[in-house]
């Protein structure tokens, strides 16, 4: 697979750190590098943070039994960090202002920098916990416990809802100071090739439908349907809305995000999801959803249906912020840097 090439943002580490602490958000954490300047920049990353922090959920840096056990293993912890509604996170701003005052001068390649310091996944988590939260009012809360197959559906959303997250908010990153911020505190590296491309297509067809295709297609690979099959492609289109009307250039654009707009490692499809459903004990509830899943049929493509809804209207929703309005009038802003 051939790796699109970035330029590479110039400066030295004070640079970076004065442009960092030169952006103000009430809502940011402190202690994190760059995260004041995505709360500035990123309206994805912001909404996720409002969301987040209105459900009542909390941050920690502070080293407790759930920091520890998330920096040893983030996967297996996921669930606990659910549970007690907090997600942890490394205070990596002092450590950086340390280093930079030892030498202001210090000058050093923002991809070798992204590369050696400890990333922060504060936005993965947070959209765990909202979607999460959001399923749970929707499937009652004792239903999640009960009922396995509507667990793990539960839990194939969630993760799909944050890979579509990240990789809309690393959209977002147009400029090279974005894009280092943004992959030092993502999973995701911002390709400016595939930004473009993603922001075409919310200016075309409007965020919620963009976002609700993107949790498809994660959802589609988190179930190892790896393949493009008519049958799912058919599935997506009618589930966000798009059997007639559109046309031929739309549906080449739309047949092109399906295919190309959204991605996830071989490893992780192949290894990650299942270690996780295998500690949840779920193995053959996760083997019988995804055989079932995009099956119109099935009741656990009711449940996805339904799932979806809640997840899209409630992220979209206007009144939680009413100056971004993603899915409303001024969702074009979203492309701005």
């Amino acid at each position: 697979m051939n790796r699109e090439k970035q330029a590479r943002a110039p400066g030295t580490l004070a640079d970076l750190l004065c442009l960092d602490d030169h952006t103000t958000s009430d809502y940011a954490l402190l202690d994190c590098f760059g995260d004041r300047y995505l709360c500035a920049h990123n309206a994805v990353f912001m909404r996720i943070r409002r969301l987040f922090l209105s459900q009542g959920f909390l941050y920690t840096s502070s080293p407790g039994a759930l920091w520890s056990d998330y920096s040893v293993f983030p996967l297996l912890t996921l669930q606990d960090i659910i549970h007690n509604e907090c997600v942890p996170y490394q205070a990596t701003l002092p450590t950086i202002r340390r280093i930079a005052n030892q030498n202001p001068s210090f000058e050093i390649d923002s991809d070798l920098l992204s590369t050696l310091l400890v990333h922060n996944h504060v936005l993965h988590e947070s959209a765990h916990c909202v979607s999460f939260r959001i399923l749970t009012e929707r499937f009652p809360g004792a239903q999640l416990r009960t009922h396995k197959c509507t667990y793990v559906t539960a839990c194939l959303l969630c993760e799909a809802y944050a890979n579509a997250i990240e990789s809309l908010a690393a959209a977002l990153a147009l400029s090279e100071h974005h894009r280092f911020f943004y992959s030092v505190n993502s999973y995701i590296k911002p390709l400016s090739r595939r930004s473009l491309f993603l922001c075409e297509c919310v200016r075309v067809f409007g965020f919620a439908k963009v976002f609700a295709i993107g949790i498809l297609v994660f959802l589609r690979l988190n179930a190892r349907k790896t393949h493009d099959d008519s049958e799912t492609r058919r599935f997506i289109f009618q589930a966000v809305g798009f059997q007639n009307g559109i046309t031929r250039a739309e549906r080449a654009l739309l047949n092109s995000l399906i295919t190309t707009g959204f991605g996830l490692s071989t490893r992780f499809v192949t290894d990650t999801t299942p270690t996780f459903f295998r500690h949840q004990n779920c193995t053959e509830e996760y083997e019988a959803v995804c055989a079932s899943l995009f099956d119109p049929r099935a009741s656990t493509a009711l449940n996805l249906l339904q799932g979806l809804r809640e997840l899209v209207e409630y992220t979209c929703r206007s009144t939680v912020h009413a100056g971004l309005m993603i899915g409303g009038p001024d969702e074009q802003s979203l492309a701005s840097d």
